[in-house]
């Protein structure tokens, strides 16, 4: 299997919305980031945070793993 890492992009943000539903269990269902909280991460707007975004897609462009980072800006 070939994993690649491509630069995420605004477009990505329902994928990596969907990816978090598609691994919430009910083990896990309140770990952070929950969904409702990935809307607010995602959103470039965000006035005092920014968040790098890493995604790992196999050789068929599927998500497979996303990373996120959130830091306070100044």
């Amino acid at each position: 299997m070939t994993i690649t890492m491509p630069p995420y992009s605004p477009a990505d943000r329902q994928r990596v919305i969907d990816f978090r539903r598609a691994c919430t269990t009910r083990e896990n269902v309140h770990d952070y980031p929950a969904v409702v909280d990935l809307y607010e991460l995602l959103d470039a707007s965000a006035a005092h945070e920014a968040t790098r975004i890493g995604l790992w897609e196999d050789e068929n462009g599927k998500l497979v793993a996303r990373g996120l980072v959130t830091y306070k800006l100044g």
